[in-house]
């Protein structure tokens, strides 16, 4: 009798929890370099994020650190619209990220300042 009950049962949350589905695809890189003073350097794409991987949406999230004396360049990621790069996102400190519509984007790191500025960063975003 137990064997029974227990049938329907287990159907019945099978059919609750819907079908599985697969994980948004990561893809992660980490670089250095130098940035000369007043200029940027495209450290990751362009790259396009679209949903073909069940990605929900651009998920992209951009870490930085000084590798030598004082600040890191700024993180800049852009989104291309209309022929053009737009700023989405930037941050002054360690970190910059985007949960957003699919599309196209790239990662810079902006030197503001008259020297160069060296750097370690890593990128990681859903494809």
């Amino acid at each position: 009798m137990k064997k029974l009950l227990a049938l329907p049962f287990a159907a019945a949350l099978i059919l609750a929890t819907g079908p599985a589905s697969a994980a948004c695809t990561y893809i992660q890189n980490t670089y250095t370099g130098i940035v000369p003073a007043k200029s940027s350097v495209i450290v990751q794409g362009p790259f396009s994020i679209t949903g073909a991987n069940r990605c929900q949406k651009a998920n992209i999230t951009s870490t930085i650190s000084a590798s030598g004396t004082g600040s890191p360049p700024r993180i800049v990621i852009e989104k291309q619209g209309g022929g053009t790069w737009n700023q989405v996102a930037s941050n002054n400190g360690s970190s910059a990220s985007v949960l957003g519509p699919f599309g196209t984007y790239r990662v810079l790191h902006v030197n503001d300042h008259d020297v160069p500025r060296s750097y370690s960063g890593t990128t990681r975003y859903g494809r």
